[in-house]
């Protein structure tokens, strides 16, 4: 049986199979993307060559992310503007009040 066929009238997107080894996950090949919103995520880290290879890894996955850049120094914790989802910045500047709320995600 075809892989496809084993999938035709499933609207299950993830379907555990079994190899030779192991089992794996595996999307089904008609199944189509959720309407997602892209994720905010707020970058704003000390060293611009880090903030630099970050951004560009994010703008690799544009279709999933919009990046909005801070200032990139101080100390002092930083308010990430609304509506974000992710703060990835210098451990100190991290809302860590927002993030143990369950309201940021932080990295």
């Amino acid at each position: 049986q075809k892989r496809s066929d084993k999938f035709k009238n499933d609207m299950t997107i993830l379907h555990l199979e079994q190899t030779a080894k192991f089992s794996v996950w595996s999307l089904a090949p008609n199944s189509k993307p959720h309407n997602k919103t892209k994720t905010t995520v707020f970058l704003d880290l000390n060293c611009a060559y880090t903030q630099k290879i970050v951004q560009d890894e994010f703008n690799k996955r544009a279709e999933e992310y919009d990046v909005i850049t801070g200032p990139g120094c101080g100390d002092d914790a930083i308010t990430p503007p609304n509506p974000t989802e992710v703060q990835f910045a210098e451990y100190e500047r991290i809302q860590w009040a927002a993030v143990l709320s369950g309201e940021l995600r932080a990295s």
